[in-house]
């Protein structure tokens, strides 16, 4: 009689804590699932910086060529004043007044 007392009170405590696991494995699921989902949101996320950043260095880009042109043609416009300025500076004899 004692041992079947046992083997029930045995009996109990692996169903009690069988019933502990399958909550257990619940809540692990539940995490889980939480978990996969943030991954899922997080991948998002940096597909749509990585996108972003593509855009940025592009955009960059064309503003360094565009830096560049605008130098060149400044650079230029420097070239061609120094020319018209070395055109139009009256020679010595000029700057002489009343010496004819």
């Amino acid at each position: 009689r004692s041992s079947d007392l046992r083997l029930e009170r045995l009996l109990q405590d692996a169903k009690d804590e069988h019933i502990r696991f399958q909550e257990s494995n619940e809540q692990l699921l539940q995490e889980a699932e939480g978990w996969c989902e943030r991954f899922n949101e997080l991948t998002e996320q940096t597909k749509m910086f990585e996108l972003s950043m593509t855009n940025m260095e592009e955009s960059l880009n064309g503003k360094e060529n565009q830096i560049k042109s605008l130098t060149e043609c400044l650079l230029t416009l420097k070239d061609w004043s120094t020319e018209l300025n070395k055109e139009n500076i009256p020679d010595d004899s000029s700057w002489e007044i009343g010496r004819a």
